[in-house]
């Protein structure tokens, strides 16, 4: 929390600095993070706090819906349009200094938690995440004297945050018996509990330990909450796309891919591991119950691979499907 508050100040020091605390409106200062996590919960309460301390300052904080590039530089795009005076902001990509830089260009721009030491930031407000790294590696030694194989968990491979951390460790288990044998990211938001459960399958499989192990659907919270009123059976790239917005402006709530691909790192996974289990016997054969853990708040279903692993059921069908010339092309 102290570390938002003291960003927040920063960045409305450096934005006096050229006069534009003077304006008649109150300046907005905006914090873009890279994930809904439980961590910018936390972050977010300071930025409350903050503006209880600087009045003059309207400040914003925006998580993006899906942790990409894309996203998150639309948000900053779009905070520039709406005129926001200055931008802090966690990168999900170090390297894709493009659209950071224009937007440097256009306002003040600060990195934290996580820098991008190739943009034309004004400066990054954060900790050295490689010192941390080191410390963790000594912390490591500590605890495992006769060595050991190491996973690590992280929210961003692509952060710099990641890498830094990555390389301090490395750097103070040099001279052990100590492995980071690889690092992946944590499948969010996953309760705390479910984290640690997917961690501990994780590293069982990463590290040869014997199964059992526990299946990524049963790690997602979920049930059947609405009936389902409608299946579209159409193929894909048949309008489908269409029919779905057709269906939410008459009030539907549909599951379609684009649905799925708001929740990517937990859907994706599962519906895969669904298939697997129903054309290649790994696992348990999903039910209802698995099918109803990712749909259970829609009431309409492109079923997709859905209709591959369960039977489904519902009130209305809706079939589309291309011209004929389409197909032949």
């Amino acid at each position: 929390m102290k570390y938002l508050v003291s960003a927040a100040a920063i960045a409305a020091a450096a934005l006096s600095l050229t006069g534009g605390a003077m304006a008649q409106d109150k300046p907005q200062l905006a914090f873009v993070v890279n994930i809904a996590a439980d961590f910018w919960k936390a972050a977010e309460a300071g930025t409350k706090k903050a503006q209880a301390e600087l009045p003059n300052y309207q400040l914003i904080f925006k998580y993006p819906d899906q942790s990409t590039v894309a996203i998150q530089n639309q948000i900053m795009d779009d905070l520039v349009t709406a005129g926001v005076k200055a931008i802090m902001v966690s990168p999900i990509d170090p390297n894709a200094v493009d659209n950071l830089n224009k937007i440097a260009g256009q306002t003040a721009l600060f990195t934290m938690d996580s820098d991008a030491a190739k943009s034309k930031r004004i400066a990054y407000v954060g900790s050295s995440n490689e010192a941390l790294g080191e410390q963790a590696g000594q912390i490591a030694k500590e605890a495992m004297p006769n060595g050991a194989k190491c996973m690590g968990f992280v929210g961003h491979l692509d952060a710099a945050n990641y890498t830094e951390r990555r390389d301090g460790f490395n750097k103070g288990v040099a001279g052990t018996q100590i492995t980071l044998v690889d690092t992946m990211a944590v499948p969010m938001p996953l309760s705390r509990q479910h984290n640690i459960t997917f961690v501990n399958t994780t590293i069982g499989r990463t590290l040869g330990l014997p199964p059992p192990y526990v299946r990524k659907i049963d790690l997602v919270d979920g049930k059947r909450e609405v009936p389902m009123k409608i299946l579209c059976l159409g193929y894909s790239r048949t309008g489908t796309f269409s029919l779905y917005t057709a269906l939410k402006m008459l009030g539907y709530n549909p599951y379609h891919m684009a649905e799925a691909a708001k929740n990517a790192n937990i859907d994706m996974p599962c519906w895969i591991e669904g298939l697997d289990a129903k054309f290649h016997g790994k696992g348990k054969p999903w039910g209802r119950e698995e099918f109803d853990k990712l749909t259970g708040k829609f009431d309409v279903r492109r079923p997709g691979w859905a209709t591959w692993i369960w039977k489904l059921t519902a009130r209305r069908l809706s079939l589309t499907f291309p011209p004929f010339c389409l197909w032949r092309r």
